[in-house]
């Protein structure tokens, strides 16, 4: 994933830390090979790297409770075939979901 800091573009794989300090309004980054220092004027500027830690804390426990409850919402709320059309786990009348074992999930 490529980060935009302040007109400057980042690779993730490249990124060793990122850190925020948002009373002086910069952006530390070190990498494999250097070390960062980027100032920048408003959270527009920055909004990647947010987006980008935010993803990061996510946990498998996180996703796993996300399918759960759709899983739920699939099975017990939706009862019409029809209403699963226009969903992209729905092929060849099932719940792509379903087909995955319950300790893969």
């Amino acid at each position: 994933m490529k980060l935009n800091i302040s007109g400057r573009v980042f690779d993730t794989d490249d990124i060793y830390e990122i850190s925020i300090r948002e009373n002086q309004k910069e952006v530390f980054i070190t990498t494999n090979e250097d070390f960062y220092r980027i100032k920048y004027r408003s959270e527009r500027d920055i909004e990647d790297v947010i987006y980008w830690k935010k993803l990061s804390d996510i946990t498998t426990q996180d996703i796993h409770n996300a399918i759960y409850t759709l899983i739920i919402l699939c099975e017990f709320f939706i009862n019409s075939k029809t209403q699963c059309l226009e969903c992209p786990l729905f092929k060849n009348n099932q719940c792509l979901l379903n087909t995955i074992p319950n300790n893969w999930r």
